[in-house]
């Protein structure tokens, strides 16, 4: 509720929607307020919760009868448009989703474990890895876990697990059921069982940009037991790529790696910092587990989000040649930005996120790195395919993420052949990200002080910045001291021009 909404017209609050009934009966429900020379446009109830998930969908079952699924859905296409209303009162573009759409799951959907058809090689070893794993007599075998209860099953097996997950109305939390689908042998999905990606169409554009780059095809080093992306989990809605590895330690141990973990729609995908991340369609997000060889120093694993996001900008320049793709930078310490032209001038619109957990057993390290990409979003959020030539051929999800794949592939094996060295990489950085000779504010020290941001240090990854003199002019020159940020403890607010302790 917005107590004294009424009483605020003269400081421009204007009341849009009041509740109808309950304690809160003619209170206000959403306003808009001037601010600036902007608007605000503040709800009560929570609008961004899709009705047919969670955490909303566990509510409204929980209090309403157990036949209100039309009803249900009813409501979540009114959601929709009071979205679209309030968007359109800000000034925004949008788009209802289209019907002829294939609908979304609203509960996990099976992965399915695969690989090209000439390297069948690698579901087998997988396989192998996890046998001596499943406890004998389960049927389908069961791997549990942490986090989740892994089950397993044959390729013959798909389409009966898919119809049965299908059927599912409501998704909690309480469920740990995850099932895996193995695709061994020259077993495929059809388009009705894997309608939103082509895995066929992925793993041929995945070569054929290994070739141009001069992979091997059976280049096997710097830990790797086959090529990044080759390796491929693949689920149209999951939890999330990213929990599914490391929230499931004993799963992600017996895994030989790479594996890439990839998904159409996560329902509690996950940022930075425990932000959520949220996962609309246009979307590309998946994970990647790797497993460096244990030569890497530990300090050296900051540098993997720097390398991974400089190969997810250099990946996106690669689809998007000349300026379109010149345009996609990077923002300190993981974030993938857009340089797009607004009405007052250039304005920096962030498309992606990166998000690296490591993990540390018996002398070993299991390192997640996962990355959600706008590409085929429709406004009002900025994506790849809005800054696309019309002269090129339209990105796809497919193409986006075969090309990320051995990008950062190549540059993983001159990090590991470098022994963890950021060295080789930092001009590349540096030329692609936002910050250089940046001005911001250090609310971390008291008091607050203005620095110029440099570089990044090549032993701790950190940010490097160097106070302004008195009147205004940047220090940097002998005898002053930097001032170094560890990229796990602060937050960047660009917009403001500060950096904060991360809370």
């Amino acid at each position: 509720m917005f107590e004294g909404a009424d009483e605020m017209k003269s400081k421009g609050v204007r009341v849009l929607a009041r509740y109808v009934d309950g304690d809160a009966k003619g209170k206000a429900a959403a306003v808009s307020c001037d601010v600036g020379q902007g608007r605000a446009i503040l709800w009560g109830p929570h609008l961004e919760y899709p009705l047919v998930q969670q955490p909303a969908s566990a509510a409204i079952y929980k209090t309403l009868p157990t036949d209100v699924t039309v009803a249900v859905e009813e409501m979540e296409n009114g959601r929709w448009e009071l979205l679209k209303e309030t968007l359109g009162l800000l000034g925004l573009r949008c788009s209802l989703p289209n019907p002829s759409q294939p609908t979304i799951s609203k509960t996990p959907l099976p992965q399915v474990l695969i690989a090209p058809l000439e390297k069948q090689n690698i579901v087998a070893g997988i396989v192998g890895a996890l046998a001596p794993h499943i406890p004998d007599g389960n049927a389908p075998p069961i791997i549990q876990d942490a986090n989740d209860a892994f089950y397993i099953h044959t390729s013959g097996q798909l389409s009966k697990v898919l119809a049965e997950e299908r059927s599912k109305t409501v998704f909690t939390t309480d469920s740990s059921t995850r099932h895996v689908i193995i695709m061994d042998g020259d077993a495929r999905p059809d388009d009705q069982e894997v309608p939103l990606f082509n895995i066929e169409g992925f793993f041929a554009h995945l070569s054929s940009v290994r070739r141009d780059l001069g992979i091997e095809p059976t280049e096997r080093r710097s830990g790797l037991e086959w090529g990044i992306g080759e390796a491929l989990l693949y689920g149209e809605v999951v939890t999330s790529t990213q929990t599914l590895f490391d929230k499931n330690p004993q799963w992600m141990r017996m895994l030989p790696t790479p594996i890439l973990s990839l998904a159409s729609y996560q329902l509690t995908g996950r940022g930075r910092g425990g932000n959520s991340w949220v996962s609309p369609t246009g979307c590309l997000q998946f994970s990647i587990l790797l497993r460096p060889p244990q030569s890497l120093k530990a300090t050296s694993l900051v540098f993997i989000q720097y390398i991974f996001g400089l190969a997810v900008v250099e990946a996106c320049r690669r689809v998007m040649p000349g300026k379109p793709g010149e345009k996609i930078r990077l923002k300190w310490p993981n974030d993938i930005y857009a340089v797009v032209q607004g009405e007052n001038g250039e304005e920096r619109k962030k498309i992606g996120g990166i998000l690296v957990t490591t993990n540390f057993s018996d002398g070993k390290v299991d390192v997640v790195v996962g990355c959600g990409i706008n590409v085929l979003n429709p406004l009002p959020t900025t994506s790849l395919s809005q800054l696309q030539s019309l002269r090129e051929p339209p990105l796809t999800m497919e193409i986006v993420a075969a090309t990320t794949m051995p990008v950062f592939e190549k540059m993983w094996h001159e990090f590991i052949a470098n022994g963890g060295l950021f060295k080789p990489f930092l001009d590349l950085y540096l030329d692609r990200w936002l910050h250089s000779d940046q001005l911001v504010t250090l609310t971390t020290t008291e008091p607050h002080q203005t620095v110029r941001i440099v570089g990044i240090t090549t032993d701790y990854g950190l940010l490097r910045t160097v106070p302004v003199r008195e009147g205004g002019r940047p220090g940097g020159g002998a005898g002053d001291e930097y001032i170094d940020l560890q990229p796990d403890g602060n937050s960047f607010d660009m917009m403001a021009g500060l950096i904060r302790m991360k809370r």
